[in-house]
């Protein structure tokens, strides 16, 4: 059996942080309330069942047989499998994914802004909690560019670390939020469909060599897009294209607010709404339509360059 750097993901503290077992700290959150005051929330991982386990090992390339075992023997089975693929690194980045948290009913119900605290909290509380671990090898996880992996292969990292996104990746993304659909989940697909377009914009722009914005702000974010790609409303434009690119534009907006805990106190005089299936269908279908488009736009600008 090949000796791997990555081992020390096979050890059951380690996988019980990234399952989503371990606890690592305590959210209040004014998006939960209890008796009129805010509820505490437990910041884990996304928590990963048996079968979620099996299908993120096959999305990777390693199907694995779900049975009567334990959710730490999977994580160990597809750690395992990974090593010999070279897929490691790819699993450890989607699992500090926020496409990953999203999945989750219990985080992607939350507002944009305590989505994004808690995704914030989580990922950095996982990490420094690995890092205690392994501190005896001297080395550590690190985040860049989306991309989680040992601070040792730094040096290593290119272009092909970065997660790939592509009509197969979206029609996965499609088929998980039609589930939050069939199952009434309507804010989770609001999150999903902001969180495609997020991802997205990012991987455009890290293809590109551009640093996105690390800010959770999926405005600034399609603004870098708009700019990297000349999509922009202008005179020198055909006014029909002009209307298109203004109708992208007003998805990017309204995707955003219709999660936006805090629209009413910017004097807007509107509450968060609340989601029915066809809004979050729209909102969905939008996203998808959109997220296709920007990777056309981006694979005809890198055809250009060859």
């Amino acid at each position: 059996m090949p000796k791997s750097e990555y081992d020390f993901l096979m050890k059951k503290p380690i996988i019980e942080i990234l399952d989503g077992d371990a606890c690592l700290e305590n959210l209040i959150s004014e998006d939960k309330i209890h008796n009129g005051q805010p509820m505490n929330v437990e910041i884990h991982m996304p928590y990963l069942s048996g079968p979620d386990i099996c299908d993120l090992s096959e999305k990777f390339g390693s199907p694995i047989e779900y049975d009567i075992f334990s959710r730490w023997s999977y994580m160990q089975e597809m750690f395992e499998k990974a090593k010999y693929k070279n897929k490691t690194q790819e699993i450890l980045s989607y699992l500090f994914s926020k496409t990953n948290f999203s999945m989750c009913k219990n985080i992607s119900d939350l507002s944009v802004e305590m989505f994004e605290e808690y995704y914030q909290k989580a990922t950095t509380l996982a990490i420094k909690k690995i890092n205690n671990f392994i501190d005896y090898t001297g080395d550590k996880l690190i985040i860049k560019n989306n991309n989680v992996f040992l601070k040792s292969d730094l040096f290593e990292i290119k272009s092909k670390y970065i997660q790939k996104i592509d009509r197969t990746y979206i029609k996965e993304v499609q088929s998980k939020a039609n589930e939050n659909l069939r199952q009434g989940n309507f804010d989770s697909v609001l999150t999903q469909a902001r969180t495609l377009l997020e991802e997205v914009f990012m991987y455009v722009l890290e293809v590109d060599g551009i640093q996105p914005s690390r800010k959770g702000n999926i405005k600034k974010l399609y603004g870098q897009v708009k700019l990297a790609y000349s999509m922009s409303t202008g005179k020198d434009v055909d006014k029909r294209i002009n209307e298109l690119l203004s109708g992208l534009e007003n998805i990017v907006d309204a995707i955003a607010e219709m999660r936006n805990k805090e629209s009413d106190a910017h004097g807007l005089g509107r509450k968060r709404i609340k989601v029915e299936e066809h809004h979050a269908r729209l909102a969905l279908n939008a996203a998808l339509t959109m997220a296709d488009f920007i990777l056309s736009v981006s694979a005809k600008n890198i055809s250009k360059r060859k």
